[in-house]
C-alpha cells in the first residue's frame, strides 16, 4: 500500500496527515501502525521507518535543511495538580525468547564536513510551583548474572584534544547547591566495589595531575569546605580475628629516571594553612 502526494515544480510538496477526531466521552482514539510478522524461519519482521525529509538544495549560501523527526506527547489541560499529567513518550526495543533483547541507540547526525550533532538529554524547566524533572540512568536487574554496566566516555581524538566528561550540579541562588556523590553498592558475599580515580598517562608531557579542592565561602564567620580521608572500618567484633580498619596509604610517584641527579621521586608536602 502506498500514499504519495505529487511533487511541487515550483512549490512544497503536499503533506500527508492523519488526525483523529475528537471524542466527548471516553479516551480519544488512538494511531496504531504495527509492522508486517513473519513465520519464515531466519527471516525478519517487517521495520517501521520514520525518516524526515532531505533537504536537497546544494546553493552555498543557504542550501536546504533536512527536514525534524518530531515525537511529542499530548498535553494534558485538566485542573488537578496530582491526576492530570502531560502524554508520556516511551520507547523500548524488542523482547526476545532465547537471545538477548533488542538495543535502544541514540545517535547524532553525521557531517562530512565539519563537526556531528549533539545528543542532549534535558527535562524541561519547573512552573510556577514545583521541581523539574530527574533524568534517571539505570541499568536493569539481574537474578542470576551480572548487571548491566553503565559507561560514560568521550571520543578518541587522532589529531586533535578529546572532549572532557563534566559532572557538575546546578547553581542556587537561595538555597544549597546539590551534592555530588559517588557510591558503591553494598556486597552481601563478597568484596564491595572500589572507586579509583585514574589520570591516563602522558607519552610526551607531563602526566596529569589529580586535584581535590574543598569549596571557599566568603561568609563571616564560617570555614572552608573540609577534606577528609577515612579508611574503612573493619566492623566485624569478633573476639578470635576480628575486622581490621583500612589504612590511609599516600605515596609519592617513583622516577625510573636513569640520571641520578635529575630523575628524583616525587615529594609529599604537607602544609599547614596560612
Amino acid at each position: 500500500v502506498a500514499i504519495n502526494t505529487g511533487a511541487g515544480v515550483q512549490g512544497s510538496g503536499g503533506d500527508i496527515s492523519m488526525t483523529v477526531g475528537t471524542g466527548n466521552m471516553g479516551d480519544g482514539g488512538d494511531i496504531i501502525g504495527v509492522a508486517g510478522e513473519t513465520t519464515d524461519a531466519g527471516a525478519v519482521g517487517g521495520r517501521v521507518s520514520i525518516t524526515g525529509g532531505a533537504g536537497t538544495s546544494t546553493d552555498a549560501a543557504d542550501g536546504g535543511d533536512g527536514g525534524d523527526v518530531v515525537v511529542t506527547a499530548g498535553k494534558a489541560f485538566g485542573g488537578n495538580a496530582v491526576t492530570d499529567i502531560g502524554g508520556d513518550v516511551l520507547v523500548s526495543a524488542g523482547e526476545a525468547t532465547s537471545a538477548v533483547g533488542g538495543a535502544v541507540k541514540v545517535m547524532s547526525g553525521f557531517s562530512e564536513s565539519t563537526s556531528s550533532g549533539n545528543v542532549e538529554v534535558a527535562t524541561a524547566a519547573a512552573g510556577a510551583v514545583g521541581v523539574s524533572g530527574d533524568v534517571l540512568i539505570d541499568t536493569g536487574a539481574s537474578t542470576s548474572g551480572d548487571t548491566g554496566m553503565m559507561a560514560v566516555s568521550t571520543g578518541v581524538a587522532t589529531q586533535g584534544n578529546s572532549g572532557g566528561a563534566y559532572m557538575t550540579t546546578g547553581d542556587s541562588f537561595y538555597g544549597l547547591t546539590g551534592n555530588v556523590e559517588l557510591t558503591t553498592g553494598t556486597a552481601m558475599s563478597g568484596d564491595a566495589g572500589d572507586i579509583k580515580l585514574t589520570v591516563g598517562r602522558g607519552d610526551t608531557n607531563n602526566g596529569g595531575d589529580v586535584v581535590t579542592t574543598a569549596g571557599p565561602t566568603t561568609a563571616a564567620g564560617m570555614a572552608g569546605g573540609a577534606i577528609v580521608l577515612t579508611a574503612g572500618a573493619g566492623l566485624s567484633t569478633d573476639s578470635a580475628d576480628g575486622g581490621n580498619g583500612g589504612d590511609v596509604v599516600i605515596t609519592a610517584g617513583k622516577a625510573f629516571g636513569g640520571n641520578a641527579v635529575t630523575d628524583i621521586g616525587g615529594d609529599v608536602l604537607v602544609s599547614a594553612g596560612a
